[in-house]
């Protein structure tokens, strides 16, 4: 059954980050109704399609309105990644995800609603660095580095909206690729540099998604009601070198730099330097046999479109 002819009402966390503008945006134009939880509804206008709803995680203490009509929740609340992972900061980001996923449960646990489905944001960072190893959803070796223990500790929290009688999914995503946001702005300014093709050894693996493709996939899972994990990640795994290649052929840069030393990225960003020196090479099978298609499947066809 085509879940969106029954549910025209959904609720976004984290509905004014990256993701979740393009996710808002999206819904709008297939004609869903969309709520969206922020701190500060002041700060925003309502429309007939899109409405805001004040919530504080601190206080558990969410709009009650919000609620009204909705049969799907996205959970994308939590602190970006890309900062500083000092003490307080990593702790923010942990606390920020753990606190809106109980904000979320209290509510629906002690009120009446109409909630049938919620999906929950995760990463490939949960499954270990390796260089020869390929994971699909069944893995249950993870990472215990930072952010591997950050997804751990967050789909283990966000299981509880099981107990509710709610379909729970998670999507892990990968490399997100957008022109202005993530990742990518930063890799291509070093090309722009002709700095490093290789970052460290480059012979780590990029899973990696175009963020048209992660908004799809994420609508996919909500419109069929999918249950558990998946992994959001294209079909086309490709090692750093490989990925820094064809981003300088789609830029028309060369290399002046070759290589950084993986040294210097551990002194430069500490331990944040995993995001660019892990290697995850997922799979996306469980994905496609729910039915989903990928529009882009080549990352030199996702980076062209990107910077087209």
């Amino acid at each position: 059954m085509d879940f969106k002819s029954e549910v025209m009402k959904v609720l976004i966390t984290g509905g004014t980050g990256f993701i979740g503008v393009k996710l808002k945006n999206t819904l709008v134009e297939k004609g869903y109704q969309v709520h969206v939880l922020v701190r500060d509804v002041s700060k925003y206008s309502s429309s007939l399609q899109v409405k805001y709803f004040e919530w504080n995680t601190q206080s558990l203490t969410i709009d009650s309105n919000a609620f009204e009509g909705v049969e799907a929740i996205i959970n994308l609340a939590g602190k970006n990644i890309n900062c500083r992972w000092n003490t307080k900061n990593k702790q923010e980001i942990l606390e920020s995800r753990l606190r809106a996923s109980k904000t979320l449960y209290n509510f629906l646990s002690t009120n009446s609603h109409q909630v049938k489905h919620i999906l929950h944001a995760s990463a490939i960072g949960i499954y270990p660095s390796s260089l020869h190893n390929q994971y699909d959803e069944n893995q249950e070796e993870f990472n215990n580095a930072f952010l591997g223990s950050i997804c751990q500790q967050w789909e283990k929290a966000n299981t509880s909206f099981e107990q509710l009688g709610i379909k729970n999914a998670f999507v892990r995503i990968g490399l997100v690729l957008d022109s202005k946001k993530g990742a990518l702005p930063e890799m291509k300014k070093l090309v722009a540099f002709g700095i490093g093709n290789r970052l460290g050894t480059g012979k780590q693996y990029y899973s990696w998604i175009h963020q048209a493709d992660l908004v799809r996939l994420m609508l996919h899972i909500v419109e069929n009601q999918l249950q558990g994990v998946y992994n959001g990640v294209a079909s086309d795994p490709i090692t750093q070198f490989e990925f820094n290649n064809e981003l300088a052929l789609v830029l028309k840069k060369k290399f002046w730099i070759p290589q950084i030393p993986t040294l210097l990225f551990k002194i430069g960003l500490g331990e944040r330097s995993q995001l660019l020196l892990d290697s995850q090479y997922v799979m996306n099978q469980k994905i496609l046999d729910s039915g989903f298609t990928f529009q882009f499947t080549n990352v030199q066809a996702a980076l062209k479109e990107i910077f087209k």
